[in-house]
């Protein structure tokens, strides 16, 4: 039995997908909302996730085919539309989920809050508030990394308080997708050469 996977970015045009064992790409029109933010579970390619704007976050289990919201939980504000800027999935786990929140009144948009699920998004534990836009999210060894603008910060259960990770001194400690999150941020590609330089 050979290894499926799946591919499913999303353009200016859409949501598309395509398997290894498939050819071409298929458009998926069934996302309730354009997504902000994606995520495909590694242990389950036809388990989806996707961030939208207004309205939280969505969970397919068929492939992108049908959806169902996955928004309980995760903070609503009556009046504001929920974003939920970054998703991440356990590499070992399609259900154990990670999800960054933020707020939209108007204009303007403010940070909200850390959330983990271990149910697919049935339901979510708060493990701190933002008041930062998060960029990204990872798992590593199960504790959640967040990238915003000002940085990196580690958090693990709500009883712990989130740590700012510092770039200089630890950056021999994280992973290579860690390292690629910390490229990713404006300003950040420096950084990541300076600390390649140090291993060598």
């Amino acid at each position: 039995m050979g290894l499926t996977a799946r591919c499913t970015p999303w353009t200016p045009a859409g949501l598309y997908t395509s398997r290894d064992n498939d050819d071409g790409w298929q458009k998926l029109d069934t996302v309730p909302e354009y997504p902000i933010s994606l995520a495909v579970a590694p242990t389950d390619p036809d388990t989806i996730y996707a961030g939208v704007p207004s309205s939280g976050a969505y969970i397919s289990t068929d492939g992108g085919r049908t959806w169902e919201n996955i928004a309980k939980g995760l903070g609503l504000i009556p009046g504001a539309a929920l974003r939920v800027t970054a998703l991440t999935v356990d590499e070992a786990d399609s259900w154990h989920v990670a999800a960054a929140t933020a707020y939209g009144i108007g204009k303007q948009i403010a940070g909200g809050g850390i959330y983990e699920s271990k149910d697919g998004g049935s339901s979510w534990n708060k493990l701190s508030d933002t008041n930062k836009i998060i960029n990204e999210l990872t798992f590593d060894d199960g504790t959640i990394h967040a990238l915003s603008d000002d940085g990196l910060v580690r958090y693990t259960t709500p009883d712990k308080p989130a740590s700012a990770v510092p770039f200089l001194d630890p950056l021999i400690q994280f992973s290579g997708l860690q390292l690629f999150m910390l490229a990713m941020t404006t300003g950040l590609g420096a950084l990541a050469l300076i600390g390649q330089k140090r291993w060598m």
